[in-house]
């Protein structure tokens, strides 16, 4: 089963790649800030 493409959102970089996307989206992170 293939991995879902999640892009970070909000002004989070492209390149932290999509684990880190995913662990940060669960989180409710959408920002550096």
């Amino acid at each position: 089963m293939a991995t879902p493409d999640v892009r970070p959102v909000g002004d989070l970089p492209d390149a932290i790649g999509k684990t880190a996307a995913r662990a940060l989206q669960a989180a409710g992170i959408d920002s550096l800030a």
